[in-house]
């Protein structure tokens, strides 16, 4: 099975860098239900193309508590993942795309983890 490296956020705990099963069912079950994607202008702005913040579409109804402000417009609630796509195709986030997302973030010392 195919495998991809990508950022994994839950609410009130460290950030992880984790390699999962490439698709989109994982990513389901990592926030806990339907995929709502955004491509965030935060990444844009510093050059990190096609790389997409995927959460649970349901979170806000389903109650699940606040994990991140991208602006003053957006608040994510419930589980994060951070993942490249192209197309209908899910890549791996590469180190330096990493880097750069951990910075925006303000995340230091993330846990590296295989999930």
């Amino acid at each position: 099975m195919d495998r991809i490296t990508i950022v994994y956020i839950k609410p009130n705990q460290k950030p992880c860098i984790c390699t999962i099963a490439k698709t989109q069912g994982r990513i389901e079950q990592m926030v806990g239900g339907y995929v709502e994607e955004y491509l965030p202008n935060e990444f844009k702005s510093v050059g990190i193309n096609n790389i997409f913040l995927f959460c649970n579409e349901d979170a806000y109804l389903h109650g699940l508590p606040i994990n991140y402000s991208l602006n003053l417009s957006l608040t994510i609630r419930g589980n994060i993942v951070i993942a490249k796509r192209e197309g209908n195709q899910l890549l791996s986030l590469n180190k330096e795309e990493i880097n750069i997302l951990l910075k925006i973030l303000k995340i230091n010392n993330p846990l590296n983890v295989v999930v």
